[in-house]
């Protein structure tokens, strides 16, 4: 199609810098479609940095877009920095050859083209070298650089390699650089650093704290640090809170840590707690800790609070906590709640917890109100609590009024609540709110409510405002309560406005509500001013409640 154009005789078609970037940017034949472009004879074509950027975002055939452009020699190019980052960044060793080696093209090697090199996902290495070997290149390796390396999770290490192995490179080593390569590198990346002549690098409490942090090569790094020669080394609070929080290699790094003579390491409150909340490693880390010799540990409400709201290892974490000896333990209701808001491993924690003998646990209301909330948990964490034998359990209305207000998982914690035997409950008003109000499981748990024998349930104006103000499910649970038999049901000027408001489900809340027979709805100017001030839905709300004033006046 585009060559039929092209040849049509007579026909001044101007190429312009929007027809090359659409070009540029055609991943199935830009190629093609940029070389028909290029032989048009007195097109004067310009190559902007919008057009080598729109080739850069083209991942099948970019590539071949930006050799055809920089292999072009009538074509004018004019070459920018911008041009040059964008290249040393997406392009291959090829592409950046052609740009340093076009006539004219005055390319002057700077830290941008440094970094923008160095987050070259797939040519870093080859694209660096050709920077590094180009003639005058006057490079400093700078902090930036360094950052710009470890963000580049693909090849990364690579380029530090060849960064930190250029013999006529001036390195400004600073303590940030150290901080960045001890987090982010391996072994031998800091081996090179440490290694670098008259390179003064001290190894302060931030480089520890970056290497006992570091994930894949924590304990490589650490090992490498604490070995060098002359180094005054101190581990504090600080560097075993990082260690302890490393999900993927904290306790080998927290063993190399405590193994080492001399240093005078407090395991501290902060520690314990940061351990206990280690979601893939607390065991582990937790078990080396509690296992120093001399070390005067406590383990506190704090350190008990984060074992019971960690989400993988909570239980093996607490098992081991409260399997210490003499350890003076106290199961407090702040722990409890912790474990009762736990996600994934709430109902386990919440068991390990409940079986501790002698513990004078008492399950009070913010207990069951926290184990009611829990979207994913909740069910099973509340059946463990509702099964202790002997304990003085009330399921009082802010409970209930919690397991209502509970999106994911509402339907199944009020079931059992509602099917304790002996207990008192009331579905109160506070109550019935609550489950109108719930956006996703409103209409489950309004249905639960509402089908209780001999239950006194009263819905009042409160309850359908809150109804009608619901975003996600207002029709749905609207349409349970006004299906309720018997019930005395008065759709008010306040209800209707609630409604007119409803930015999201607006619409199909006043449809239900203007619908019902037998209803004497009364159009206000107050519900015209809720409709009009509604920003998302306020046109359809309106044209419902015109709709429906003509025909009422109609009639």
């Amino acid at each position: 199609m585009m060559a039929l154009l092209l040849n049509q005789q007579d026909a001044h078609i101007k190429i312009t810098e929007e027809v090359l970037k659409a070009a540029a940017g055609n991943e199935k034949s830009g190629k093609e479609m940029m070389a028909l472009l290029l032989n048009q004879q007195d097109a004067h074509i310009k190559i902007t940095e919008e057009v080598v950027k729109a080739a850069a975002r083209n991942w099948h055939s970019g590539k071949e877009v930006m050799v055809l452009l920089l292999n072009q020699p009538e074509v004018n190019i004019k070459i920018t920095q911008e041009m040059v980052t964008t290249i040393a960044t997406t392009f291959n060793k090829d592409g950046m050859a052609l740009l340093l080696n076009q006539q004219e093209a005055d390319v002057e090697i700077t830290e941008e083209m440094v970094k923008a090199a160095a987050r070259n996902w797939h040519s870093v290495k080859e694209v660096m070298a050709l920077i590094f070997n180009q003639q005058e290149a006057d490079v400093e390796i700078t902090e930036e650089m360094v950052k710009a390396a470890a963000r580049n999770w693909h090849s990364g290490k690579e380029v530090m390699v060849l960064l930190l192995n250029q013999p006529e490179v001036n390195i400004k080593i600073t303590q940030e650089m150290v901080t960045t390569i001890a987090t982010a590198f391996n072994k031998e990346v800091m081996a090179l650093l440490l290694n670098q002549q008259e390179a003064d690098i001290e190894i302060t409490e931030e480089v520890l704290k970056a290497a006992a942090g570091n994930k894949y090569s924590g304990k490589e790094v650490m090992a490498l640090l604490l070995n060098q020669q002359d180094a005054d080394i101190k581990i504090t609070e600080k560097v075993l809170k990082a260690a302890a929080q490393n999900w993927y290699s904290s306790k080998e790094v927290m063993a190399l840590l405590l193994n080492q003579q001399d240093a005078d390491i407090k395991i501290t409150e902060e520690v314990l707690r940061i351990a206990a909340g280690n979601k893939y490693s607390g065991k582990e880390v937790m078990a080396l800790l509690l296992n120093q010799q001399d070390a005067d540990i406590k383990i506190t409400e704090k350190v008990l609070k984060a074992a019971a709201g960690n989400k993988y290892s909570g239980k093996k974490v607490m098992a081991l906590l409260l399997n210490q000896q003499d350890a003076d333990i106290k199961i407090t209701e702040e722990v409890l709640k912790a474990a009762a808001r736990n996600w994934y491993s709430g109902k386990e924690v919440m068991a390990v917890l409940l079986n501790q003998q002698d513990a004078d646990i008492k399950i009070t209301e913010e207990v069951l109100k926290a184990a009611a909330r829990n979207w994913y948990s909740g069910k099973e964490v509340m059946a463990v609590l509702l099964n202790q034998q002997d304990a003085d359990i009330k399921i009082t209305e802010e409970v209930l009024k919690a397991a209502a207000e509970n999106q994911k998982s509402g339907k199944e914690v009020m079931a059992l609540l509602l099917n304790q035997q002996d207990a008192d409950i009331k579905i109160t008003e506070k109550v019935l709110k609550a489950a109108a109000g719930n956006e996703k499981s409103g209409k489950k748990v309004m249905t639960l409510l509402l089908n209780q024998q001999d239950a006194d349930v009263k819905i009042t104006e409160e309850v359908l405002k809150a109804a009608a103000r619901n975003w996600y499910s207002s029709k749905e649970v609207m349409a349970v309560l006004l299906n309720q038999q018997d019930a005395d049901i008065k759709i008010t000027e306040e209800v209707l406005k609630a409604a007119a408001e409803n930015q999201k489900s607006g619409k199909e809340v006043m449809a239900l509500l203007l619908n019902q027979q037998d209803t004497d709805i009364k159009i206000t100017e107050e519900v015209l001013k809720a409709a009009a001030g509604n920003e998302y839905s306020g046109k359809e709300v309106m044209a419902l409640l015109l709709k429906y004033q003509s025909t009422r006046s109609r009639h």
